[in-house]
């Protein structure tokens, strides 16, 4: 599929980003690794402990709000989607149990369509040992745009083929999530290809998605 231009994102205006399409233009553009979004007015203490990785994204300076929050809506795929759907550009955010927090962005949010939207602005994030003292690591995407984000109906959210997959699969291990850096996002700044210290799984105890009010 190819990736949404300026036009599709500017006929998606959902819940007050309409007055972000001047800054539409980011989409367009490879998520910077290095820039560190300011702090803005009225953030939650949840909020303001990721709003750095937001540097050049449509969010940057957006008050945001909690759509998705899996111990309050269900660890169940349906519900996640019945909750983003149509929001917008989206935050994934989440914690292991072994103390990680991670999570990634979705410039253009969840349809519930199957679509696989291709863009160079999502990305991925991590501070491995939870000490938000440190700044975050970002990793973009690489291997070019392809496969940034599957909007999988019948999955969680899901970056990259392999990249961060957390399906939400009641039934099965509805905490799961797996991780493989490399192929259509970078590696960890040591080489390793997963998020998280536990290796290429392990299970949340955390998981919500930020929208623009």
């Amino acid at each position: 599929m190819l990736s949404p231009n300026r036009e599709d994102i500017e006929d998606r205006k959902p819940f007050g980003l309409s007055r972000l399409e001047g800054t539409a233009l980011k989409q367009q553009y490879e998520a910077n690794s290095t820039d560190i979004a300011a702090a803005v007015e009225g953030d939650s203490p949840e909020v303001a402990k990721f709003r750095s990785v937001l540097a050049n994204t449509v969010l940057e300076e957006a008050a945001l709000v909690e759509v998705f929050d899996a111990d309050q809506d269900g660890w169940d795929k349906d519900a996640f989607h019945s909750c983003v759907k149509d929001r917008g550009a989206a935050v994934v955010v989440a914690c292991t149990k072994g103390g990680s927090l991670l999570g990634g962005y979705n410039p253009f949010g969840w349809e519930g369509y199957g679509d696989q939207l291709d863009t160079r602005a999502a990305f991925l994030f991590t501070w491995p040992d939870g000490n938000l003292e440190k700044p975050a690591i970002k990793l973009p995407k690489v291997g070019g745009p392809g496969l940034a984000v599957i909007d999988d109906p019948d999955r969680g959210p899901k970056f990259g083929a392999e990249g961060l997959s957390i399906p939400l699969q009641p039934r099965d291990s509805p905490r799961a999530v797996q991780c493989r850096l490399g192929t259509f996002y970078h590696k960890m700044p040591d080489g390793s290809r997963s998020l998280f210290p536990e290796g290429s799984a392990t299970e949340l105890v955390q998981l919500k998605v930020y929208v623009a009010t």
